[in-house]
């Protein structure tokens, strides 16, 4: 019996495929509970940690054997650290966006040149994205993290303000209701 004990304890300390399977959103409860651990209360800014090694080399010019000493200062970060500095760069590209039409006209060569095309923020896929899908089960919209349970409201979590609202999913009207 003992054994088995052992067994059943060593087995739940092994750490299963299944942990990289994305979160299945399936209710309004589940989608409380994924905001709840994005709480900034929840997620505090860590602390810088210094990281150092001694290193041995053989110095090519003099052939004798010198010690160089490194570190640096890191900082772990928490999932909602890492939202947020994927999200910021949507942010920044939608604020680019805005100033576009304001941005004057360039002449090179006696030629006047259109303004570059930046792609829309809302609608660019970048790093973060696939990072919404597997731990929020969601999807993202501009800078908000969406989801959409087919009840006639799709689910917005603004992650600066920490608030999640809903919106009609035919009409996504401009006055979202608190959840």
């Amino acid at each position: 019996m003992e054994q088995l004990d052992k067994a059943l304890a060593r087995q739940q300390q092994r750490l299963h495929p299944s942990i990289l399977d994305p979160v299945s959103v399936h209710s309004v409860d589940d989608i409380k509970r994924l905001v709840a651990q994005l709480d900034p209360s929840r997620n505090p800014r860590q602390s810088e940690i210094s990281v150092g090694a001694v290193i041995s080399a053989i110095d090519d010019t003099t052939g004798t054997e010198q010690q160089y000493q490194v570190s640096a200062a890191t900082r772990s970060k928490s999932k909602r650290d890492m939202l947020i500095e994927g999200i910021d760069i949507i942010k920044n590209r939608l604020a680019i966006e805005k100033d576009m039409p304001d941005m004057p006209t360039v002449a090179i060569n006696g030629v006047a040149m259109k303004v570059p095309t930046i792609g829309t923020g809302s609608l660019g896929r970048i790093w973060v994205d696939p990072l919404i899908t597997q731990w929020l089960g969601g999807y993202r919209e501009g800078i908000y993290i969406c989801w959409d349970l087919n009840d006639g409201f799709i689910y917005r979590y603004n992650i600066y303000e920490h608030k999640l609202t809903r919106v009609e999913t035919q009409t996504k009207s401009a006055t979202p209701s608190t959840v």
